[in-house]
């Protein structure tokens, strides 16, 4: 049985691409390349989500470590146990935990958005561990923080001009918006630009690949971007595997007709997930196909369109509120679902 994850979009270029991304990820076992020395902070928490997306936890683990003292450790150790479902990091490195909680006030230095994702990342792992005290201190500081920036509404960059700029990021705030993360006074790519990211990085790691052989630091960095821009980016798969949870929200270029993604890894499972479109009817298709207990998915795609005339849930009519956006001729939905079955969405749009 095939376990490794992949896409199938019909665009050579892109498959072959997210494919050598995929084993160059997998197969990466020397860390020792990537250190303080060599590698920015930057670069390391890109190896670290990299690696969760395509499984390879001792890498990831090795990436927490690394970032350990860093400002970006709390979100690393947030995403590893969201990915994973391994919560007993947060045992082990309890004494490092409540340090970079006790910085997040003290050290000016650290970036802020390293401390809101990094506080939200780790609150949501220890309610996922089913231990509100822990979560309770970054629930205060998010609360205070949210406070402090409500007026704050200004946007960090020029997506445009980065776009052109440059393909790699060079702050955690560029970082952030790749992988469609929100923040406070953030800009976000809309799905157009998120595609336009991603084919970009794409053809970069088919550069680098034939420049490199795919050894190189550079190159191991541009998969890590290129896969999570596409799960984080345009699929936004967010899972929560201690609560045996997932969020899928994914944010469909015009572009994009159709994909298919194979063993999507959320901890001990797999999932597959289809879309199409066709005339105005966008499908979504989500299997289950690897776990003995159903995944409950929490399912909130958005596509183009002016109004939702329909959605059917298993071929059924559904009665499901929806929301359109009118600024980006966009509607979407959501729904909770659990993957006993093949569970099938189709919205029908106009």
């Amino acid at each position: 049985m095939n376990t490794s994850l992949t896409l199938d979009t019909e665009i050579a270029f892109l498959d072959r691409a997210f494919e050598q991304s995929r084993n160059s990820l997998v197969d990466f076992s020397d860390f020792t390349e990537f250190n303080a020395k060599t590698s920015s902070e930057l670069e390391i928490l890109g190896l670290t989500l990299g690696w969760l997306c395509v499984g390879n936890d001792p890498m990831a683990y090795s990436g927490v470590k690394a970032l350990v003292d860093k400002a970006s450790f709390g979100w690393a150790c947030g995403a590893y146990v969201a990915w994973t479902g391994d919560d007993y990091i947060l045992t082990e490195l309890e004494f490092q935990i409540n340090k970079w909680k006790y910085a997040l006030d003290q050290e000016r230095s650290f970036p802020k958005i390293y401390k809101e994702i990094g506080a939200r990342a780790l609150m949501t792992a220890y309610h996922s561990r089913r231990d509100p005290r822990s979560a309770h201190g970054f629930e205060e500081y998010l609360d205070n923080l949210e406070n402090k920036w409500q007026n704050n509404h200004s946007n960090v960059r020029d997506l445009d001009c980065f776009l052109q700029a440059s393909v790699l990021p060079d702050t955690p705030e560029q970082f952030a918006t790749i992988l469609g993360i929100e923040f406070q006074g953030s800009a976000e790519f809309n799905a157009n630009q998120s595609y336009s990211f991603w084919k970009q990085l794409s053809q970069h790691v088919l550069d680098s690949t034939e420049v490199t052989n795919g050894n190189s630091s550079a190159h191991i960095f541009l998969s890590s971007l290129s896969i999570t821009c596409f799960l984080h980016g345009l699929l936004r798969m967010r899972p929560d595997v201690p609560s045996g949870r997932i969020k899928l929200s994914p944010n469909i270029p015009h572009d994009l007709t159709s994909f298919g993604v194979q063993n999507l890894r959320v901890g001990s499972n797999t999932l597959n997930f289809k879309y199409s479109h066709h005339e105005g009817e966008h499908t979504f298709i989500a299997e289950q196909n690897r776990g003995q207990i159903p995944l409950n998915l929490v399912f909130q795609p958005n596509v183009y369109g002016c109004s939702i005339e329909n959605i059917y849930i298993d071929e059924e009519l559904a009665d499901l509120e929806w929301n359109a956006y009118s600024a980006t001729s966009r509607v979407g939905t959501q729904v909770q679902l659990y993957l006993e079955k093949q569970r099938t969405v189709t919205i029908v749009s106009k």
